[in-house]
């Protein structure tokens, strides 16, 4: 799994520097104000982002199933995912998000925060 650099932007923009997807998956720092950008080549993808809490309890509801959430990205598309929430998506002993791919071979992505 590949740790990608969280990139920051401001009021001055960011050029996004993208990183070819790792077959064995990637993970990132989240503050909650990061997003992905995904840029997708020529076979439809699924891009898993693993939930780290499974189940939340919410007055009214009770305990509910917090379940992964899977984005398809279509072939030659490309798709903003996030912002992730923290609770939810971020592994609690490193603070990063784990992302997984069905097929990696055609995927780029850059890793953007929105800076405050």
């Amino acid at each position: 799994m590949a740790t990608l650099t969280v990139q920051t932007s401001d009021f001055d923009g960011v050029v996004p520097v993208y990183n070819v997807a790792d077959v064995a998956g990637d993970e990132f720092i989240n503050d909650g104000n990061t997003f992905i950008y995904v840029k997708n080549g020529v076979t439809a993808v699924n891009i898993t982002v693993t939930a780290q809490t499974t189940t939340a309890n919410k007055s009214g509801f009770g305990d509910i199933t917090v379940t992964d959430t899977v984005v398809n990205v279509a072939d030659g598309a490309e798709t903003i995912i996030g912002p992730f929430p923290q609770v939810r998506f971020n592994d609690k002993a490193t603070g990063r998000v784990e992302l997984s791919y069905d097929d990696a071979s055609n995927v780029t992505l850059a890793v953007v925060s929105i800076g405050r």
